[in-house]
């Protein structure tokens, strides 16, 4: 690092960038030095499973290849649970207290580098919260509508079960039960998407100047498409070759760089059977 570039190692501080290729990559054949040209830089959030370099043929070129494998947490799944935080029945005094009688001064300056400080603080401080906020576990389903909330899902179950119900029986009074929860059902998504949108259109102007970020992410959360799509894009290499470059769930994609070849020599897919719902990708 302390032969690069000021700017360059600007990039890499700013942006959490570490270079995990440890092996030379660059053959001088007439003076038989080596030297680490071609690394991959990823950030400490990527768990990455697998890196290496791939050796050629010196007649053909005078660079190895490298690779990396990182989980991409890809799901078929839509719908999955997920631990939040019920900030309403937060001890707040206890965590005020806690906070006052842990010792950061200790755990910054006891960590090797700025890495393990950032960790050991992160970990400190949601122990803490784990203590004094309780969490429970909610259902998250990513094709929901943004109005479409736990009441709504609740009274449309019942709904159904009346449906079912009136088409067993054929009666009129399971007629007439179902058509007034199917008409409150109808009405409930009535109130349910005037509300939303009007707070959203009540706040979109204020968020577009304060805060981008979430500005883009109720944006993006407006315009969802109505048909889920289950399936990652596709990526294409340079002779768009989309049958080549396609990810099918549940498989391993790897792309070796700096290679001397066409793009085509080096894709290579191959299923595992024993990941049901993750997707492993290597680039």
């Amino acid at each position: 690092m302390s032969d690069l570039p000021s700017n360059i190692r600007d990039i890499f501080f700013i942006n959490g960038l570490v270079n995990i290729i440890d092996k030379a990559t660059h053959f001088e054949t007439r003076t038989g030095s080596t030297s680490l040209l071609d690394p991959i830089l990823v950030t400490d959030s990527i768990p990455v499973l697998d890196k290496d370099t791939i050796p050629f043929d010196r007649g053909i070129s005078d660079h190895d290849g490298t690779y990396v494998t990182i989980n991409c947490g890809f799901s078929k799944r839509r719908t999955y649970n997920r631990s939040i935080w019920d900030y309403k029945k937060g001890d707040y005094d206890l965590m005020k207290q806690k906070v006052v009688e842990t010792n950061w001064e200790y755990l910054i300056s006891d960590a090797s580098d700025v890495h393990v400080a950032a960790t050991n603080f992160t970990n400190s401080f949601l122990n803490i919260a784990s203590e004094c906020i309780p969490t429970r576990e909610v259902t998250i389903r990513c094709d929901d509508k943004v109005w479409y909330d736990s009441n709504l899902r609740r009274e449309t179950r019942k709904r159904d079960r009346l449906r079912n119900i009136f088409i067993r029986s054929n009666s009129a009074s399971a007629e007439k039960k179902f058509k007034q929860q199917r008409n409150k059902v109808n009405n409930l998504k009535k109130q349910a998407k005037k509300y939303i949108f009007t707070s959203i259109n009540e706040n979109l102007d204020e968020l577009k100047v304060t805060n981008c970020k979430q500005y883009w992410k109720t944006v993006n959360m407006l315009i969802k498409s109505d048909t889920p799509s289950h399936d990652l894009p596709p990526m294409t290499d340079p002779d768009h070759n989309f049958k080549l470059a396609k990810i099918l769930p549940g498989c391993e994609f790897h792309l070796q760089n700096n290679y001397p070849f066409d793009h085509s020599h080096f894709f290579n897919i191959r299923l595992c059977p024993q990941r049901n719902h993750s997707g492993y990708c290597a680039v």
